[in-house]
């Protein structure tokens, strides 16, 4: 295999594919282990403390798992097939800051350069709608961040596609840039930025918690702010109103302790939305 993982790894993206679970319960259930292998050497051991977490038909599917001798090499090999890896929240390469935030992700399926997750972060985000000063100037501060930091944001047009552009021209072979996806890495949201992210794929790191099967959907992307503001350890706000997207991953900043900046707009001048 091209990937090589730990059996605990292995353990922790099994727990995740099943679609039935919630991630505040396959949290509860890595809690009761110090390693997560002991879920499935030991399942019958672990059946009543399972029960109190999940429905008994939950706990029945995944005993029905277990017993496929095909189901976890199917779900490595469907991986691999599409140039996915993965990191745990116990990999040793999951990003420190991210760890430490109320509610990080249990896994990162990931395409592009996995020393990308490791070093200093910095996050960039800007509305759909951002005025063409503001874009330029995106691009000029993320080229220059992206000699210091590895420049974080989604994929978004306006602000998140400046950012992109800005890091991508600063080097033509290994960019300083990570794209976080609120969805599977099966699809690109918006279609329009299909080259973009293809670049990011070969030349930076784009990253989900989903399965890369998982479609977009709207509800996914305020949930995937927390990680852009959890990886990195500052946030430039470009654009975007009271109720934007871009709000919402500066507050998840400010919630987490880190430092955010803004562009400076005119009064009664709307930033973007």
């Amino acid at each position: 295999m091209k990937y090589r993982y730990t059996a605990q790894e292995k353990v922790i993206v099994w727990l995740d594919s099943f679609e039935s679970l919630t991630y505040h319960q396959k949290i509860q259930i890595l809690s009761l282990f110090a390693d997560a292998t002991q879920l499935v050497t030991n399942f019958s051991k672990y059946r009543e403390p399972l029960l109190k977490i999940i429905p008994e038909s939950s706990v029945e599917a995944l005993g029905k798992a277990l017993n496929d001798e095909n189901y976890l090499p199917s779900l490595l090999s469907n991986l691999e097939r599409k140039d996915i890896f993965f990191v745990t929240l116990r990999s040793s390469d999951y990003p420190l800051l991210l760890s430490q935030t109320p509610a990080p992700p249990i896994v990162l399926y990931c395409k592009g350069r996995r020393e990308l997750l490791k070093g200093r972060h910095f996050s960039i985000v800007g509305a759909r709608k951002t005025l063409s000063w503001a874009q330029a100037l995106t691009k000029d501060f993320s080229a220059c961040i992206s000699r210091h930091f590895t420049v974080v944001t989604g994929l978004a047009e306006g602000g998140d596609a400046s950012a992109l552009e800005g890091a991508l021209q600063e080097n033509q072979e290994k960019a300083n840039v990570v794209s976080v996806l609120a969805y599977g890495l099966d699809y690109v949201y918006p279609t329009v930025h299909a080259q973009l992210l293809d670049k990011i794929f070969k030349r930076g790191l784009v990253i989900s918690e989903h399965r890369p099967e998982i479609k977009p959907q709207k509800y996914l992307f305020p949930v995937r702010n927390r990680i852009i503001a959890g990886l990195s350890q500052g946030v430039l706000v470009v654009s975007g109103n009271k109720k934007s997207g871009t709000s919402i991953t500066a507050n998840y900043a400010l919630e987490y302790g880190k430092d955010v900046f803004a562009f400076p707009y005119n009064p009664g001048i709307a930033s973007g939305e």
